[in-house]
């Protein structure tokens, strides 16, 4: 494996540390510091003054086989590619599932992320969908979790029409499962929510927390469906994702959570990436369906950075996130995997790494999924 030197770049880890060198060897990043010169031969020195060098982004909610499907098998979203990933700076994606709980099985999921680590970036998932009782892969909570490596907890949906509408007990006995299962496996185990726009969900995570189940346990997604709650049960300690299917509306909810209280190390975003928008008429039928872009993610950050500043904004994709998930991803420490964005002045991300190797060059996307470019003749 190739080993470089980061020359002269502004230093976001995310804490802003001035600028620096970045030496990676191996895959991860062996030194920072001031003009380096390691002795390392075949070593790639690259001048990136000018440049700002940031944590790999990680986007937490990314439909990696496709969501979609509610109107017909037709209108099944097609799946994520890792150069989509790879233009846009994310290193590191968490599969889900939806709404389609026939045609999209955990194992395809399961396949899927594991097939976009083998071409470059780093995953993991969420076992199950919009469904309770949950869709497993081994027919146990407790058991995705433990045997699973890459699995960190489930997801359900709540306050929607097309969810199951749990009780309070049934998902007090769900978030049990989960906290048990993910201590037997070492993790902590989440409860991953995607929110509809019925409300109540987090009045039901409050209740929870008060008869006992820890807050740090429910992970609700979409978020700014529910702002004012949101507000509330982030300032009681809860993480909030905010989607950023349309990245001002995304913006602006995290700019009210932070004026409203909520610390903004308990702020994550994510895409919904490769998610099917359902557009509905009046009558409830179906009139369509939008893709969800997975590049929304840095266009609400450039709006955040614009508005508090790139230290500030910077956790909400990063450090917030591998945190909170207990993943070791989001910053730029020795040690770490080498997964580096670098940021001109122009706002342009030219140059992507991830583990080492990399995924874009020179604002040239040049890492090539397996079957990129391949067509019948």
């Amino acid at each position: 494996m190739a080993s470089f030197l980061f020359q002269r770049a502004e230093l976001y880890a995310p804490d802003y540390r001035g600028v620096k060198d970045i030496l990676v060897v191996e895959g991860r990043i062996a030194a920072i510091g001031d003009s380096l010169a390691p002795g390392i031969p075949g070593l790639q020195k690259i001048d990136m003054s000018g440049a700002k060098a940031l944590p790999g982004f990680i986007d937490q909610h990314v439909h990696v086989t496709g969501g979609g499907g509610e109107g017909g098998e037709h209108t099944r979203a097609p799946e994520l590619s890792v150069e989509e990933a790879a233009e846009c700076g994310d290193t590191t994606v968490v599969g889900v599932l939806g709404a389609d709980v026939i045609s999209r099985p955990v194992v395809s999921l399961l396949a899927k992320i594991r097939g976009l680590r083998r071409e470059g970036l780093s995953t993991w998932m969420w076992t199950s969908n919009y469904a309770y009782p949950p869709t497993t892969l081994t027919g146990s909570v407790k058991l995705d979790l433990y045997t699973i490596p890459e699995c960190l907890g489930v997801k359900v949906a709540m306050a929607d029409t097309r969810a199951s509408f749990m009780t309070m007990e049934e998902l007090m006995r769900l978030v049990s499962e989960i906290r048990l299962g993910g201590r037997l496996a070492g993790k902590r185990g989440f409860l991953h929510i995607h929110l509809g726009t019925l409300g109540g969900a987090f009045g039901m995570f409050m209740d929870a927390v008060k008869r006992g189940i820890p807050i740090e346990h429910f992970r609700p997604t979409h978020c700014a469906r529910d702002l004012d709650a949101a507000i509330e049960f982030g300032r009681a300690g809860g993480m909030l994702d905010f989607t950023t299917d349309e990245p001002e509306k995304a913006a602006d909810a995290v700019l009210k959570a932070i004026s409203g209280g909520v610390p903004e190390d308990r702020i994550t975003l994510s895409t919904d990436g490769h998610g099917a928008l359902p557009v509905y008429a009046e009558d409830g039928t179906l009139q369509g369906l939008q893709t969800l872009d997975i590049r929304n993610n840095f266009r609400a950050w450039k709006i955040l950075a614009h508005e508090i500043g790139i230290r500030r904004a910077l956790p909400f994709l990063t450090s917030n996130v591998a945190d909170s998930l207990l993943i070791p991803k989001g910053r730029l420490e020795t040690g770490r995997d080498a997964d580096l964005c670098f940021l001109r002045s122009n706002g342009e991300l030219t140059d992507v790494m991830s583990r080492g190797v990399f995924l874009k060059r020179e604002g040239k996307v040049t890492v090539r999924g397996t079957y990129s470019g391949t067509a019948l003749s």
